[in-house]
């Protein structure tokens, strides 16, 4: 089923409460650019608790929230597509390694920095302490700054900024084909690290 098939299952009072809930979480599972879990704890910190005791207005309210941050998606998907087919006309066949590329999604659309907040102090909390190994300075420092974007609400200083974006740049480059193959544990520690490090520049970015 669709999107849209789901998000009109969540509306029908006439199908039963956890079916709807679970219509939810499909539309969930087809849109969730900060992660299942963390998508649904996102939208019950915006809506209210909708998973357990029956809540009419919640469910909706949640609904709402995330249908509104797909269409700013599909807003910027569009104009995108618009770009890339500008930059095509003029030659340029490859898009540019600065540009964001929305159909990678990374973040969420229209309320990117509290998302992008929640997200880290929900993948904090399940995945920050196996990812931090002894004698690997930049996990440590991801630690760092994740602790302290956290415990200033997103803010963080010239220095530990610039101090992350270094972060990433090791660790995308870690993100290897060798390493895929021959280290995949260490692969898939670099990528949650990363994935951290990337939330947590969204989340203190300019407000």
């Amino acid at each position: 089923m669709s999107f849209g098939n789901f998000a009109r299952k969540v509306r029908d009072r006439g199908v039963p409460y956890r079916h709807r809930v679970g219509a939810l979480r499909s539309c969930v599972q087809l849109y969730r650019p900060i992660g299942f879990c963390a998508t649904l704890s996102f939208l019950e910190e915006r809506a209210g608790a909708f998973q357990g005791k029956p809540d009419e207005e919640a469910l909706v309210r949640a609904l709402e929230v995330i249908e509104a941050s797909r269409g700013v998606w599909h807003a910027e998907l569009r104009a995108y597509g618009e770009r890339r087919l500008v930059a095509k006309r003029a030659g340029r066949r490859q898009p540019s390694g600065r540009e964001e590329n929305p159909h990678h999604l990374t973040r969420w659309y229209g309320d990117e920095r509290r998302a992008a907040l929640h997200a880290v102090m929900f993948d904090s909390r399940r995945k920050l302490g196996p990812l931090v190994v002894p004698g690997d300075p930049v996990a440590e420092q991801v630690k760092s700054c994740v602790d302290a974007c956290l415990a200033s609400a997103g803010a963080l200083g010239a220095e530990q900024r610039e101090a992350l974006a270094g972060c990433v740049r090791e660790l995308e480059g870690r993100l290897t084909p060798a390493q895929w193959t021959d280290h995949r544990g260490e692969y898939f520690r670099a990528s949650g690290l990363l994935w951290l490090a990337r939330q947590v520049e969204v989340a203190s970015g300019p407000r």
